[in-house]
């Protein structure tokens, strides 16, 4: 008798067909769960994105509005653009004023008068300055002086002149920031200490451009017109406007059309954002995907 040996040396042709077919069956599922994910991805990426920069744009926005004045600053009040004043910064009146010449306590200081400007005002900006309970007038509220020249002023020239002031070191910290030189004279009842802002006219207002996507575009503007478009926010998708205004008086109710004269109280700004190409979320239908967002932004600077 012969010992018969069970010892194998290989797979027999149907071991081997079947393992192959469940290594390309396994990779071919994890090729396609693969790609899944990416389109997945890139889908929420997109849904993201356009979220993000209608809301940019309603952020930036809404910086802008709360510091305008409802009587006298929005000078233009469209359904897709706004003009008014902007805030370059706000301000104390360092001293007294003489005549026309306005002192603006340093950029920062540990004082108690410091400055904080986004930017160095120049000759077509404004002042605004409050007018406390006490000015019969002008009448209490903020009233706009135009600026005609901005310096530095001496080296010698501190705020507020004191004779706490003794050193160099005191004298350095509290210099003045700036001088601002105005068209007319400040009333005699401007004191030193009245809150200011230092205002620029700017328009917003939504455009089409080149490429067919809609975009948030800035102009600074004068009494001799605006300036050229700069994008500030975009590209948008979607056919319709993103972003619309809406406005309203001080009960509730909605102004239309909205004619010279007229206080806005409060302006909500519609967002609409849409992707660009149609997207598939897990849980809804393939398509074009688009949200809807409302900001009512009440306008605090008022007489």
């Amino acid at each position: 008798m012969h010992p018969h040996s069970t010892d194998r040396s290989g797979f027999t042709l149907i071991e081997f067909t079947i393992a192959l077919s469940l290594a390309l069956l396994v990779s071919g599922i994890t090729l396609t769960l693969l790609h899944q994910h990416q389109h997945t991805e890139r889908d929420v990426t997109e849904l993201l994105r356009a979220r993000t920069r209608v809301r940019e744009a309603t952020a930036l926005l809404a910086a802008d509005l709360r510091g305008a004045n409802p009587n006298d600053s929005i000078y233009l009040a469209a359904d897709t653009a706004v003009e008014l004043f902007t805030t370059l910064g706000v301000s104390l009146l360092c001293t007294t004023p003489t005549s026309t010449t306005v002192a603006l306590p340093p950029d920062s200081s540990t004082g108690p008068t410091p400055s904080a400007l986004l930017t160095v005002p120049d000759s077509a900006d404004a002042l605004s300055l409050f007018h406390d309970s006490t000015s019969a007038t002008p009448s209490r509220g903020w009233s706009r002086y135009a600026i005609v020249r901005v310096t530095r002023p001496l080296a010698a020239a501190v705020c507020p002149p004191s004779s706490t002031f003794t050193t160099a070191a005191d004298i350095a910290v509290n210099r003045h920031s700036y001088e601002l030189l105005l068209a007319t004279s400040l009333p005699a009842t401007a004191r030193a200490g009245a809150p200011l802002r230092v205002i620029r006219r700017a328009r917003y207002s939504l455009y089409r451009a080149a490429d067919a996507h809609w975009y948030l575009g800035y102009r600074r503007c004068s009494a001799a017109g605006c300036g050229a478009i700069q994008p500030v926010s975009g590209p948008y998708g979607g056919a319709a406007p993103p972003l619309q205004f809406k406005y309203y008086d001080g009960n509730g109710n909605e102004i239309i059309p909205v004619v010279p004269g007229t206080t806005i109280a409060r302006i909500d700004v519609v967002a609409h954002a849409a992707t660009p190409n149609p997207i598939t979320i897990p849980g809804s239908a393939p398509g074009i995907y688009t949200d809807s967002s409302v900001t009512s932004i009440a306008l605090r600077n008022a007489q």
